[in-house]
């Protein structure tokens, strides 16, 4: 009996029949019988069996949501402050850790920050989180990343909340090991950015609106509605504009009424009752009323707690402030960030991320292919629907805006995960007998070896360019073969060999992911090493109280170097007069004779920030090396010594005469 519910779901992963006086039922090979004259005699060993399984069940769900959770932590503050927005937000940090007696520094950084009101406008709630965690770890990378660290973890737990909602405890576990083997997701996880801590607070509404609508007093619905509320007002202090989906939840009422209309027992597929009992000592039904007044006073008090820092900030600088709210990436390109794959970029980046978005999109097919069957076992039909709401909504806005950034994409990540569950769960259950069943899952095994490999991306890009590359050549052919084997092998080899595979997929996937994501952290320490600390050490210990930063005019942030302002101390911002240095911008694509004459006139240290082009970051440093002698070269930022050589005569083309 204590194995029965497990033999229960993969009952319903086979899609084999349940008949009224016998369940067949078939693990890895091993066929199994029970008999049931009733319904009740069926609840009865289950619920039996729950009972006693559910204080191990919950210590090993604690186990596995931990030992995913620790994996950010792994080296977590090797790596050097990163450039762009962890610089920024540090900076930040640091003008309150470093200007203690300043009355107004903790609600605006703006004449500490690197670029002013450029980096100051985005709200303050990860810069404080940081000083607090600073004051645990250090004014380090680690107290800097703390934090968003723990915004992680705390998402895996309230996604395996949210994922009850919607699966058995043992499926629902899959979800938070998916997010944690996503490599995009430990990323930005491991970085003092905004954007996980965003993702954080999305959950944390979700799950305590979920549990308003489950609660019966108005004691828990008071506490459930007041967590949501602190869930809104973090949302709308870590970020701007994006940060109100926390209150387009509330169309869970809507989505709520449009299914009112539920099934009966009598109407019910048996696979579907089967699922049913199944999931009851599992998942908190909602017992009367549905929170909406409670939610909608929750959500007016979380914005009414977060409008206080907005209003200060609007009242002091005006329109220059209130214009970031205009949502300028989603009319135009903001700081040249746009990519060749176009509206494709972000199903790509969403792909490359997780195999699992594969049967994310399979279910929004069967949707519309198929609505009875894709929802019929759904057991929170509102809350399926509005993550479908969720993801296709902002994926189809992102897609469109010409502005892309890969960190938006955390932004799908629950959604994606959650439905791509139910997509497997809907395939396994309906599909298996069709061929296409195959081609699905078959694109989720490509998908997964795909994201795996970097340099295997790199190569088949290059072949699609002409290129050879063996490699890339044996993965085509490969996955060629295994997409269009279900098309070729007989009914009575191909659903057996399908069904024995759905078990194994559920753990091999995830187990993958993960081995990946800890190989990288362990391993892959360069990408993530700038040349900032280095570079800033020799500035600190050149006798030199000045030097020249050249750098290719990309947008705002280059001027301004803020991983370098981190490891100066600040003195490139401003803070101390001790030390200071000279802008020269070069185009962005291109090089200027004007611009790399004009450096000859400074008898000072040089220090060229490098540009993503390697043939314009080489043809640079040539004319540099003519002129100076090269003291320090890292991945960003390569030092040219005081003196130089001789005068050059540059053509307008760059060429040395």
């Amino acid at each position: 009996m204590y194995g029965f519910p497990l033999w229960c779901c993969l009952a319903v992963l086979r899609g084999n029949p349940v008949r009224s006086g016998r369940l067949r039922i078939s693990a890895l090979g091993r066929w199994y019988f029970c008999t049931t004259e009733t319904g009740s005699k069926l609840a009865q060993p289950i619920t039996s069996a729950m009972k006693s399984l559910l204080s191990s069940q919950q210590h090993n769900t604690i186990l596995v949501i931990l030992s995913c959770a620790l994996i950010v932590f792994v080296g977590l503050g090797s790596a050097e402050i990163q450039p762009w927005d962890e610089a920024l937000f540090a900076m930040r940090a640091k003008a309150i850790i470093q200007h203690p007696t300043d009355s107004t520094v903790w609600q605006d950084q703006t004449q500490y920050a690197p670029g002013g009101l450029y980096s100051s406008t985005y709200p303050p709630l990860t810069v404080w989180a940081m000083v607090v965690c600073t004051k645990l770890a250090g004014v380090t990378p680690l107290g800097i990343r703390l934090f968003s660290a723990l915004c992680s973890v705390a998402t895996l737990f309230l996604l395996y909340q949210i994922a009850l909602r919607m699966f058995t405890s043992k499926t629902a576990l899959i979800a938070p090991v998916l997010l944690a083997g996503c490599l995009l997701w430990n990323n930005y996880a491991r970085q003092g950015m905004s954007d996980v801590p965003l993702v954080m607070f999305f959950a944390l509404a979700l799950f305590a609106l979920l549990r308003t609508t489950e609660s019966a007093s108005t004691q828990q619905r008071l506490l459930w509605s007041g967590l949501f509320a602190l869930a809104v007002a973090g949302a709308l202090l870590t970020k701007i504009v994006v940060s109100v989906i926390p209150i387009l939840f509330l169309f869970y009422f809507v989505f709520t009424r449009t299914t009112a209309k539920q099934q009966s027992p009598e109407e019910l597929t048996a696979n579907q009752l089967l699922e049913r009992i199944a999931r009851s000592k599992h998942l908190p039904v909602a017992t009367q009323g549905t929170g909406l007044f409670y939610l909608l006073g929750a959500a007016c008090i979380g914005i009414a707690l977060a409008l206080p820092w907005h209003l200060a900030m609007a009242s002091r600088y005006g329109a220059e402030f209130t214009n970031a709210f205009l949502v300028p990436h989603l009319t135009s390109v903001v700081e040249n960030n746009t990519r060749s794959l176009g509206v494709l970029y972000y199903v790509n980046q969403l792909l490359v991320a997780s195999p699992v978005v594969v049967l994310t999109f399979y279910w929004f097919v069967s949707l519309i292919t198929n609505r009875k069957n894709t929802l019929a076992a759904s057991h929170n039909k509102p809350l399926e629907l509005l993550l479908a709401a969720w993801f296709a909504g902002g994926l189809l806005t992102l897609s469109i805006a010409p502005t892309k950034m890969p960190h938006y994409t955390l932004l799908l990540l629950i959604p994606a995960i959650l439905l791509g569950i139910r997509g497997f769960e809907i395939v396994t259950v309906y599909s298996i007998r069709k061929r296409w069943a195959w081609f699905v899952l078959a694109t989720v095994v490509v998908t997964c070896v795909w994201l795996l490999s970097q340099s295997l991306r790199d190569n088949v890009q290059l072949l699609l360019h002409g290129h050879i590359h063996w490699d890339a050549i044996t993965f085509v052919l490969l996955a060629v073969v295994l997409l269009c084997a279900g098309f070729i092998i007989p009914d009575s080899k191909r659903i057996p060999l399908l069904a024995d595979a759905f078990p194994y997929m559920q753990l091999v996937v995830p187990a993958v992911l993960l081995l990946h994501v800890l190989y990288v952290d362990a391993t892959k320490s360069e990408p993530r090493i700038h040349g900032a600390k280095e570079t800033a050490a020799w500035l600190e210990d050149s006798e030199h109280r000045q030097f020249v930063y050249v750098y290719h005019n990309h947008n705002a942030s280059d001027t301004l170097a803020p991983d370098l302002a981190w490891y100066t101390n600040g003195w490139t911002c401003g803070w101390q007069k001790r030390k200071s240095f000279v802008q020269q911008a070069l185009p962005l694509n291109k090089l200027s004779a004007e611009v790399i004459n004009a450096l000859q006139l400074y008898q000072i240290p040089v220090v060229y920030a490098t540009s993503p082009n390697d043939t314009l970051t080489a043809s640079v440093m040539y004319l540099l090396s003519k002129q100076r002698t090269r003291e320090l070269t890292t991945p960003n930022y390569v030092v040219f010594g005081a003196q130089t050589f001789f005068e050059l005569d540059i053509h307008s083309n760059g060429t040395v005469r």
